[in-house]
């Protein structure tokens, strides 16, 4: 389907201690919908807390359906020759 460009109202969120906007990311994703056949969720605090990146996942897969889906925090966490992250 290529690569859509990112929505301003699921990266807007620029403070790891800001609450989440959920409903923005609720909008984005319904306008999203039929037009993408996997997701990346990427937030810049994730190696810090990835409690965003998980809520934003959880709304992204009830509202998208079960996509296929990378975290961020899941890449930017593996230690240099290793296939795990530091949170498995």
């Amino acid at each position: 389907m290529g690569t859509m460009p990112s929505s301003k109202a699921v990266t807007n969120t620029t403070d790891a201690n800001r609450p989440l906007g959920e409903e923005a990311i609720r909008e984005a994703a319904e306008s999203l919908r039929e037009r993408v056949d996997s997701v990346a969720v990427v937030s810049v605090f994730s190696p810090v807390d990835a409690s965003h990146e998980e809520r934003a996942a959880e709304i992204l897969t009830e509202v998208l359906g079960d996509l296929p889906m990378t975290h961020s925090y899941e890449i930017g966490n593996r230690p240099a020759g290793s296939g795990k992250t530091r949170r498995s």
